[in-house]
């Protein structure tokens, strides 16, 4: 009897996930090592609440400046705010050390969603919408569903429903980060096709990125370290572009290919540091959050397989799959010894 075989191992290609996909046995492994990386985002946690606490102490502008959000709508806007301000500042440093030592408690992990809900509000006192810190509290929402018990029993010893529920929630919180992405690139690309629907200059043109970098340069008087080269060289600059675009457009589908979460993770990074060495923007929050949940995530595989990773690409891995198991369906018949 026969049995067809793939030469040159495209079947092991065609799979979203690698051979060495996890196997119930190393649940453990991977929920310890999520469990790791929610310890450091609680750390830097505490440490992002207390490094903004002389922002509140120091706070100057008079009360009738102020149009607070719904979340500081408690806020006296009167003479009382700084004292207000100060008793909310011990609050959040309190809460931000319970949260490093406590965070396996439900109580002490919805504390923490508050604290950084007003945190965030206080960045947009002015009435405006920062999106700076959106990905920050949005994890800490998430961490909220995390399984009940967890400061029962060792990391180690935990029960199957309760890795594969670590595993769950740490997945929704990179999903969610590239959800964000995800809309982010839609609304890009649907001004991309409306500008060229309508023939206006737009970012399918070679030199788009030089003209927001020397647009922002003329805005806001700045002078980013990598700003002249690239004017200098507006080529450079659409392949940068463009790449942005797909991954940003398809980033949410990661999170259903994991071989991509870390390449995508690497260009998001890229991405941001990029707009401070081009535009004078840091979204320093934005590359630790990334670091910690796609690129160190243990949800992804190991290792870097360049043919594997390009036929897991959304649109371009879906055609040459489709060419790559067609040329197998042709060959394989010739190819397969007998048994």
């Amino acid at each position: 009897m026969s049995r067809r075989r793939m030469p040159l191992g495209i079947g092991r290609h065609l799979r979203v996930l690698p051979g060495d996909a996890p196997r119930w046995h190393e649940h453990g492994r991977m929920a310890e090592r999520c469990i790791f990386i929610i310890q450091i985002y609680y750390l830097l946690t505490l440490a992002r609440l207390y490094s903004v606490g002389h922002q509140y102490t120091s706070f100057s502008r008079h009360p009738d400046e102020l149009m607070p959000l719904w979340p500081m709508a408690w806020l006296p806007l009167d003479a009382s705010i700084n004292d207000a301000f100060s008793g909310l500042v011990l609050a959040m440093q309190v809460i931000g050390v319970l949260g490093l030592f406590f965070w396996r408690h439900f109580i002490v992990r919805l504390l923490v969603c508050v604290a950084f809900l007003q945190h965030m509000t206080f960045a947009n006192l002015g009435g405006a919408i920062n999106h700076g810190l959106h990905e920050w509290f949005w994890l800490s929402f998430i961490l909220l569903f995390l399984p009940a018990g967890l400061w029962r029993q060792r990391d180690d010893a935990l029960s199957r429903h309760q890795r594969v529920g670590v595993m769950t929630v740490f997945a929704a919180a990179g999903g969610f980060i590239l959800m964000f992405y995800s809309l982010s690139g839609y609304y890009k690309l649907r001004e991309l096709v409306l500008t060229e629907a309508h023939g206006v200059y737009g970012a399918l043109h070679w030199d788009s990125m030089a003209q927001i970098v020397g647009g922002r340069m003329f805005d806001t008087m700045s002078d980013p370290p990598l700003a002249e080269f690239l004017l200098n060289y507006p080529i450079l600059g659409w392949p940068m572009f463009m790449l942005l675009y797909y991954v940003e457009v398809f980033a949410f589908i990661a999170i259903f290919r994991p071989v991509l979460l870390k390449p995508f993770a690497v260009v998001l990074i890229l991405f941001h540091i990029g707009t401070f060495l081009f535009l004078d923007i840091a979204f320093d929050d934005h590359v630790v959050i990334n670091g910690l949940f796609m690129l160190m995530s243990p949800l992804a595989p190991g290792g870097f397989r360049v043919m594997q990773t390009v036929l897991a690409l959304p649109v371009i891995g879906d055609v040459l799959r489709v060419f790559v198991g067609r040329r197998w369906r042709e060959t394989g018949r010739a190819a397969v010894p007998a048994e």
